[in-house]
């Protein structure tokens, strides 16, 4: 089965969008155009890693956790997951 892939461009303008004061970190996977990748965002600085293990695979484009302040996580979660697409 064939799964949605994100552009790296668009992940990168929608981690510009998260507000680093209440969101700490995003952590997870994203299926980019050019394969999974492994995802840590925090603070407002990012690293992609290339996914190495074939084993394991996520349903659909987009497996990310979001950590911040209360109240703050699910609007914030909700907002990168439009960006990319995806739901929360």
């Amino acid at each position: 089965m064939q799964h949605p892939r994100i552009l790296k461009a668009t992940l990168i303008d929608a981690f510009g969008a998260i507000p680093k004061e209440s969101i700490w970190r995003v952590k997870g996977f994203v299926r980019l155009e050019t394969g999974l990748v492994l995802v840590n965002w925090a603070f407002g600085r990012y690293e992609l890693h290339e996914y190495q293990d074939k084993g394991y695979d996520i349903d659909g484009p987009v497996l990310l956790t979001v950590m911040g302040s209360r109240g703050d996580v699910r609007y914030s979660g909700r907002a990168l997951a439009k960006a990319l697409g995806a739901t929360a």
